[in-house]
């Protein structure tokens, strides 16, 4: 998790650092805006696993 920066900032920062490459798909979520409740409720029903 980052706080305090946006997904634009993000974006950007993996760009300038070739950690990934431009692309022309469109994107499958806002990066200029937080989540809303639902999209939040949403995730909080789906099971997370590390390993």
């Amino acid at each position: 998790m980052l706080a305090d920066v946006s997904g634009e900032e993000v974006e950007n920062y993996l760009l300038s650092n070739d950690l990934v490459k431009p692309s022309n798909a469109p994107a499958e979520a806002l990066t200029n805006v937080g989540c809303s409740d639902d999209e939040h409720a949403k995730m909080a029903t789906k099971t997370v696993r590390f390993f």
